[in-house]
């Protein structure tokens, strides 16, 4: 590199002469200038390139790009949506407009080629190669492989699996290893630049989905390449939103069986009491009668008014520390009986029990339904967590909840999980594919489990499915 003057234009593309602006800092390494020149760079041309873009489309040219780019999956352009991060750089670099809706010489190109057609002789080498660095660049998911918070990271791209170091100062200070980023990396000489980054930080399980899409990509192309990537573009982006719209969705939260939380008691009425329970007795299996009735009411003459019992199910291997799991709830109350269960499922499921058990000795009345969010609304927090927090400190507490954990992870490496694509991790791990998809669930919730505190760890349950799955040392 040349040496520059003290009177000379600073390198870092600021404008000001060198010694007002970076002679000071000439400690500083090549890469560093050469990194602040390339952004002062990009952003005078994204100025410049959003001016010829308004005057070649005005603000339908957005709106048209934008759906192109959306193919449907997002909400109306906003100057606002997080998407815009991501969007812009392909609207300048990427986007071809319909041929009818320009004329002459531009027809057919990008925003960035009509620039150049144009322009391209008072710009100079590096402007225009920057221009078509950036053109070229395929979006893509990238992994982070090594952080330095302020400075940059290493980044791999998890479709075409090359590495490149990339010097970002505020990004790296949001990630760590394992994430993934949405955009494209380009390089000049010994400085690599994230160019077009989405706005959403993804976790390592969501990288289960981008290997499945590689897989998908492998299985009709001899080899994956930038080319192939612009092939593929629609489908990448295409995840992209369906990943990010996962992310920021309000949780579902689901029972055993996979269905929905939400609350339902179902209200009947009964001919008996005694003979309501004799006829349901059967749904707590395992159970004694006479531990049924510990707590039941009897009026004077000794008969029963009033019980709560658990419908239960005889557990599944190691299913649970008591070999049975609990479905649901009864209670009788004089002449109702009051059936609550999570689910809609569960709830048809104990009507049917009911109905045919009690036959004409039951009228089914009324399903009173409550939501998760208000279930949760409802719900005496602080109480509870304090109940719980005493439950933990106990050593049976602790105990209970350990022989459940370790129950639950036992399931877990033989249970099909969609995000294996329906595969258990035992089976997963068989592929190299699989293997990968696995340990980026495994380190998901082993991050997770950093975050959490005041309960009992699942930290060594993860190493334990790490070591079953012979994956003991692998990260993403």
């Amino acid at each position: 590199m040349a040496k520059v003057g003290r009177n000379d234009p600073c390198p870092c593309g600021s404008g000001k002469k060198y010694k007002r602006c970076c002679l000071s800092q000439t400690a500083a390494p090549p890469a560093d200038l050469l990194w602040r020149r390339l952004r002062a760079i990009d952003d005078e041309q994204t100025h410049q390139l959003l001016k010829h873009a308004a005057r070649l489309y005005d603000d339908e040219g957005i709106e048209a790009a934008w759906a192109d780019y959306a193919g449907g999956d997002l909400d109306d352009f906003h100057p606002d949506s997080p998407h815009n991060q991501a969007f812009f750089p392909w609207y300048l670099y990427n986007w071809r407009p319909d041929t009818a809706d320009v004329a002459g010489e531009l027809a057919g190109l990008t925003i960035a080629e009509s620039y150049l057609k144009r322009y391209g002789k008072r710009l100079s080498d590096l402007e225009r190669s920057l221009i078509g660095l950036i053109a070229n660049a395929p979006y893509s998911f990238h992994e982070v492989v090594t952080c330095e918070p302020g400075q940059g990271y290493r980044l791999r791209d998890v479709l075409l699996d090359q590495e490149v170091e990339v010097m970002e100062q505020a990004g790296s200070q949001m990630c760590q290893p394992g994430d993934l980023l949405f955009g494209r990396v380009i390089q000049v000489d010994h400085v690599g630049l994230m160019m077009g980054c989405g706005s959403t930080l993804m976790p390592p399980a969501s990288k289960a989905s981008i290997i499945a899409l590689r897989r998908r990509m492998r299985e009709k192309e001899d080899k994956l390449t930038r080319e192939t990537l612009e092939v593929w573009a629609r489908d990448i982006r295409q995840l992209y939103f369906t990943i990010d719209d996962e992310l920021h969705a309000p949780p579902e939260i689901r029972n055993a069986e996979g269905d929905p939380i939400s609350l339902h008691e179902l209200y009947f009425e009964i001919e008996s009491p005694e003979a309501a329970f004799d006829g349901l007795k059967r749904l707590a299996p395992g159970v004694r009668k006479a531990d049924l009735l510990r707590d039941a009411e009897f009026d004077r003459a000794g008969h029963l008014q009033a019980l709560e019992f658990p419908w239960l199910e005889r557990g599944r291997g190691q299913e649970s520390a008591s070999g049975r799991r609990v479905l649901g709830h009864l209670r009788i109350e004089g002449s109702r009986l009051i059936a609550s269960v999570d689910s809609r499922a569960r709830a048809e499921r104990i009507r049917s029990e009911i109905e045919g058990r009690l036959g004409d000795q039951v009228r089914y009345q009324v399903t009173d339904i409550q939501s998760l969010s208000a279930m949760l609304r409802d719900a005496p927090g602080a109480s509870d967590e304090a109940d719980d927090a005493h439950l933990l400190a106990q050593p049976e507490g602790q105990a209970e909840v350990e022989q459940m954990l370790a129950a639950h992870w036992h399931r877990w490496v033989e249970m099909k999980l969609p995000a294996l694509e329906g595969q258990s991790p035992m089976e997963a791990v068989q592929h190299e594919d699989g293997r990968d998809m696995v340990v980026a669930l495994l380190d998901d919730m082993e991050r997770r489990e950093q975050r959490q505190s005041g309960r009992v760890s699942q930290q060594p349950y993860i190493e334990w499915a790490r070591a079953h799955l012979g994956l003991q040392g692998r990260r993403s």
